[in-house]
C-alpha cells in the first residue's frame, strides 16, 4: 500500500514537471499554440507574447498582441486585434449549468470588427452552424457570462453590414468608479442609431441603466439584479416610446401612430413576473399583468390582457367611411406550458359586435397543434359595418362561428357557420397551403329566404324571384386554382338545378358544366310585369308626339342604340362545354315545355350543339354560332318554332289551340350593339294565331310610341282593358341594318284589321312606317268613324313622330281625312284582299305577289 502511494506521488510529480515544462515552452514559444488555434478556427491566429499562464481551479492567462484574421471577403484584414488581455477564469464554471465566471478581466486596445455580407456567412462564424436542437431552452434563465470585475480601456467594437454601420466604445471598470461604460453610435438602415449605458456591481448586485434612440424611438432601461450568479432578485423597468408609421390610404396620407410602452419586470430566472405593463396610443391602452414564468421556455406564462379604446379606427390600417368613433374593448388570458401558447377566454365588444374565443399556437414554430375557436354575433350588421362601408349596408342580425385545427399539412375547418338575417352559410373544409396557393376540399351549404334581396345586398342586380333558395355542393380546389363543384344542388323557389361544374385556369381556361333542371319556373317574369302594369295605371307612359315641328340636326344625330364596346375576349380566353337539360319549363301557369341546350367553345368560337325545346305551348329548334374577330364578333342565328308565344308572355294570353310558326335567320358582326345592329342581315318570318292582349301591358312593355299608335288605330283600346287578336303574320327582311317589312305585317282583331309596311333603319335609327286600319263588320258606326285609317310613323327612336304620310293623309287625333283618291284605293285593296278573306294573315302570303303592285302605290314600297 505504501509502495502504491509512493508510486502515485511520483507519477503526479512527473506530470507536474511535464506540465511546467510545457507551460514554460508555451511562454517561450507560442508557435505551437498559434498552429493549434489556426487549424481549429481555420483562420490565421498570431500571438505576440504569452506573458503568464497558470492552471488550476482559478486559472490565469496574460496575452499580448493577439490577432485573428478575417476571411478574404471582409473589408478589414483582422476580425480581432488585442493589445493586452488578462483573464482570471473559474474553470469549474465551464462545465456547470450556470454562467461562465470570470473573476477579473482586463482588456486594453481591443478592436473587434464584425462584418456580414449577403453572399457570405458572418465573419465571426468559424465553422458550419450546428443543427438546431428541438430543446426549447433550459429550466431557468441564466447569464451566459458573469464578470465580477472588469477593466476595459481603449476598446472598440464595429459592425458592418448592408445598410448598417455601427461602432461601440467600451471603457471603465465594473466594480468601483462609474462602472463599465458603453457608447454605441452609427447607422442602421440608413437611419442614425445611438445608445449609452453603464453597468456596475453595487453591494453584490448588478445594476444596469441605459438610454438610446433610433428612428424617433426612445428607449430607457434601468434595473438591478440582486444575485447575478443565480439570476434572482430582478427589478427592472423598461420604457419605449415613439411613432409607428402607418401606410397611406385613398382618403388620407401616411401618418404616425404614437406608442408608449412601460413595463416592470421582477422575479428570478426560473419565474419572472410582469406588473404595471402598459401600452398606450392616444386614449387607447393595453394593460398586462401576471407571470411570465420561466423566460427560457415560457413555461408558467400566465398574463391577463385588457384592451380598451374609445376609437379603434386610428389603430388600424383601414379606411373609414365616416368620422363616427368605433369603441372597442377586449379581455383575454395568455398562458403557456412551454410547448403551446394559448390565448384563452377572449371576450370583446365593438360597435354592437360581441365576440369570444380561444387560440392555441405552438412555441416551436410552424402550425402543428394550432387550434382556433371564434364566435361573434350582433343585432345589426349595418351598425357594425357602417364605420367602414358607409350607411348603405343591408341591415340584419348576424352570427359567425368558426372552429378549426391544424393537422400537418392540412387546416381542418370543422365548423364554419355564418348567418346574416335569414341567409345561412354552413361549411366543412380542409385547406392545404402549398407553394403555389391554397388547395381546398369540403362541403358548402348556402340557404336563405329571399334570393333577390341577398344578391342585391352583395351588389348584384339580377332579375330573380325573391324566393327561398338552397345551394349544396362538394367543393375541390387545387393550389393552382383548378375548381370542381360536384353533386351540385341549387333550389330557387319552384326551380331546381343539379349537376357539376369544372374550371381550370390557363390560356385558354377550361370550363365544363353539365346541368339538369327538373323544373325551371320562369313565371316570376310575367308576374313581375303584371305587377308593373297594375302599378302603372291607365295612361302610364303616354307622351305627346308633335308632328308639326321637324327634327333638328342634333335630334337626327342622337342615337338610342348604345355604341359601348362589348368585350368578346372571353371567346378566346375560355374553352369547354356547357349543357342544360330542362325537364319542365314553366313560362305561365298554362304554358309549359321542355328543353335541351348544349354549347361548345373552342378556338374563339361558341357553337350550339343542341338548342331544342318542345311541349304544350311551344316546340322548336335553333342554332347559334358566335365567333371572335379581331374587332368584335360575328353572330349567326337560325331558329324555327311552332306555337312560340313571343310577346304574349308579357302582354296577354295566347289561345291554347293557336297554330303559329316563327322562323328567323339572322347574321351580324361588330364590336358594339350599334355595330351589330347596323350590320344585321337576315329574315324574320311570323305566321300565328290569336290571343288576348293587355292594352296597358302593351304600352308599358313596348313603350309609349306603340301605345300611342295602338290607341290611334284602335281607339277602343282606350276604353277596354284587353284586345282580342284573331291572327297575326308578317315578314321582316334585314339588309345591312335596314329592316324592311316585305311584303308587310297584318293583324286581325275582333274589331279591326291592321296592315303595316315600311322600313326601320338601324344605322340612322330612322322610322318610316305606315299603318292602314279598317273596322270589321259588326263594329258600331261611332267606333268605325273613330278609327285612324292611315297613320305614318316618322322621326327616329329618340324622337318618333306621328304625322303626314307620303300621299298627303292628314292625321289629327282620332280622325283621318284622305285626299288624292288614296282612300278609294285603300278601300279597293281591303275589299279584294282583306274584307273578303276569312283569314287575312294567311292571305298576306297567298296574295302577296298579286298585291305587290297595289301596295307599292299605297305605301311606296312592298308591304
Amino acid at each position: 500500500m505504501k509502495k502504491a502511494a509512493i508510486g502515485l506521488l511520483c507519477l503526479l510529480l512527473v506530470l507536474g514537471v511535464a506540465m511546467a515544462v510545457a507551460v514554460n515552452r508555451l511562454l517561450q514559444d507560442t508557435a505551437m499554440l498559434e498552429n493549434v488555434l489556426s487549424n481549429t478556427l481555420e483562420r490565421e491566429v498570431r500571438i505576440g507574447k504569452l506573458r503568464e499562464l497558470s492552471l488550476g481551479v482559478s486559472s490565469t492567462v496574460l496575452i499580448e498582441d493577439l490577432t485573428i484574421a478575417n476571411p478574404a471577403w471582409a473589408p478589414d484584414p483582422y476580425l480581432l486585434q488585442l493589445s493586452r488581455a488578462r483573464v482570471h477564469l473559474h474553470v469549474p464554471s465551464l462545465w456547470g449549468d450556470g454562467p461562465v465566471v470570470i473573476s477579473d478581466l482586463t482588456l486594453v486596445g481591443l478592436r473587434l470588427a464584425l462584418s456580414e455580407a449577403e453572399e457570405n456567412p458572418p465573419n465571426w462564424q468559424f465553422a458550419e452552424p450546428a443543427a438546431e436542437s428541438g430543446d426549447l431552452g433550459r429550466e431557468s434563465l441564466t447569464l451566459p457570462l458573469l464578470l465580477k470585475q472588469a477593466h476595459v480601456s481603449d476598446s472598440v467594437v464595429t459592425y458592418e453590414a448592408p445598410g448598417a454601420e455601427i461602432q461601440a466604445n467600451l471603457s471603465g471598470q465594473l466594480t468601483g468608479g462609474r462602472g463599465l461604460l458603453l457608447e454605441v453610435g452609427g447607422h442602421w438602415q440608413k437611419q442614425p442609431l445611438q445608445f449609452t449605458g453603464h453597468t456596475s456591481y453595487e453591494g453584490g448586485g448588478l445594476s444596469l441603466s441605459g438610454m438610446g434612440e433610433y428612428r424617433g424611438w426612445q428607449l430607457n432601461a434601468d434595473g438591478t439584479l440582486a444575485d447575478p450568479l443565480a439570476f434572482r432578485g430582478l427589478d427592472f423597468q423598461l420604457e419605449l416610446q415613439g411613432q409607428l408609421p402607418m401606410p397611406p390610404s385613398r382618403q388620407q396620407p401616411a401618418r404616425q401612430l404614437p406608442l408608449h410602452l412601460d413595463v416592470h419586470l421582477g422575479g428570478s430566472g426560473r419565474s419572472l413576473s410582469l406588473s404595471r405593463g402598459l401600452l398606450v396610443s392616444g386614449e387607447s391602452q393595453l394593460t398586462l399583468n401576471g407571470e411570465i414564468g420561466n423566460p427560457a421556455t415560457l413555461r408558467g406564462l400566465d398574463l391577463d390582457l385588457v384592451f380598451d379604446s374609445p376609437d379603434i379606427k386610428p389603430l388600424l390600417p383601414l379606411e373609414a367611411a365616416s368620422d363616427r368613433p368605433v369603441q372597442a374593448a377586449l379581455e383575454g388570458r395568455l398562458r403557456s406550458d412551454g410547448k403551446m401558447l394559448r390565448l384563452e377566454k377572449i371576450v370583446g365588444r365593438s360597435g354592437g359586435v360581441r365576440l369570444q374565443g380561444d387560440l392555441v399556437l405552438p412555441l416551436a414554430g410552424g402550425l402543428k397543434g394550432t387550434e382556433i375557436s371564434l364566435f361573434a354575433h350582433g343585432d345589426s350588421v349595418a351598425e357594425a359595418l357602417s364605420p367602414w362601408t358607409g350607411d348603405g349596408a343591408e341591415d340584419a342580425p348576424f352570427e359567425l362561428d368558426v372552429e378549426g385545427h391544424w393537422r400537418d399539412p392540412v387546416w381542418h375547418v370543422e365548423k364554419l357557420h355564418l348567418q346574416l338575417g335569414s341567409n345561412r352559410l354552413e361549411a366543412v373544409l380542409a385547406l392545404m397551403p402549398e407553394e403555389g396557393g391554397t388547395a381546398a376540399t369540403g362541403q358548402v351549404n348556402l340557404s336563405g329566404r329571399r334570393a333577390h334581396r341577398a344578391l342585391e345586398a352583395l351588389g348584384f342586380h339580377v332579375r330573380l324571384p325573391d324566393d327561398a333558395y338552397l345551394l349544396r355542393t362538394e367543393l375541390a380546389r387545387s393550389a393552382e386554382g383548378e375548381l370542381r363543384l360536384s353533386d351540385l344542388d341549387l333550389q330557387l323557389g319552384g326551380s331546381d338545378l343539379a349537376g357539376q361544374f369544372y374550371y381550370r385556369p390557363g390560356e385558354p381556361a377550361q370550363l365544363q358544366a353539365e346541368l339538369t333542371a327538373k323544373t325551371l319556373d320562369m313565371r316570376f317574369l310575367s308576374r313581375s310585369f303584371d305587377r308593373e302594369v297594375e302599378q302603372a295605371g291607365p295612361g302610364a307612359g303616354k307622351r305627346p308626339f308633335d308632328a308639326s315641328t321637324p327634327l333638328s340636326k342634333a335630334q337626327l344625330a342622337e342615337r338610342m342604340i348604345p355604341a359601348t364596346s362589348l368585350d368578346f375576349r372571353w371567346l378566346k380566353n375560355y374553352e369547354g362545354k356547357f349543357s342544360l337539360v330542362v325537364e319542365e319549363l314553366i313560362a305561365r301557369d298554362d304554358l309549359r315545355s321542355q328543353g335541351d341546350f348544349s354549347f361548345t367553345l373552342a378556338e374563339g368560337k361558341l357553337v350550339s350543339e343542341s338548342l331544342q325545346w318542345g311541349g304544350g305551348f311551344s316546340s322548336g329548334e335553333a342554332s347559334l354560332v358566335l365567333e371572335h374577330l379581331d374587332a368584335g364578333a360575328a353572330v349567326n342565328l337560325q331558329m324555327q318554332s311552332h306555337r312560340l308565344p313571343l310577346f304574349w308572355l308579357f302582354t296577354g294570353d295566347p289561345t291554347a289551340e293557336q297554330q303559329s310558326n316563327y322562323r328567323a335567320t339572322i347574321a351580324a358582326r361588330g364590336a358594339s350593339v350599334r355595330e351589330l345592329a347596323t350590320s344585321l342581315n337576315g329574315t324574320v318570318y311570323l305566321r300565328g294565331g290569336g290571343g288576348r292582349i293587355n292594352n296597358q301591358g302593351l304600352n308599358l312593355f313596348f313603350g309609349d310610341v306603340i301605345g300611342e299608335i295602338f290607341a290611334s288605330i284602335n281607339p277602343m283600346s282606350q276604353q277596354e282593358p284587353y284586345t282580342q287578336v284573331e291572327c297575326h303574320s308578317g315578314i321582316i327582311v334585314f339588309e345591312d341594318g335596314l329592316a324592311t317589312l316585305d311584303p308587310g305585317m297584318v293583324m286581325r282583331t275582333d274589331k279591326v284589321d291592321i296592315a303595316l309596311g315600311g322600313t326601320v333603319d338601324l344605322d340612322t335609327e330612322g322610322l318610316d312606317l305606315v299603318f292602314n286600319t279598317r273596322s270589321r263588320t259588326g263594329v258600331g258606326i261611332s267606333a268605325s268613324k273613330a278609327l285612324t285609317p292611315y297613320l305614318k310613323l316618322e322621326g327616329n327612336f329618340s324622337y318618333p313622330r306621328l304625322g303626314v304620310n307620303a300621299k298627303g293623309v292628314v292625321i289629327s287625333g282620332g280622325a283621318a281625312f284622305a285626299t288624292g283618291g288614296l282612300s278609294i284605293l285603300a278601300e279597293g285593296m281591303w275589299d279584294r284582299w282583306i274584307a273578303t278573306s276569312a283569314n287575312p294573315c294567311e292571305a298576306l302570303f297567298d296574295e302577296s305577289k298579286k298585291a305587290e303592285s297595289e301596295f307599292k302605290k299605297l305605301f311606296g314600297r312592298p308591304l
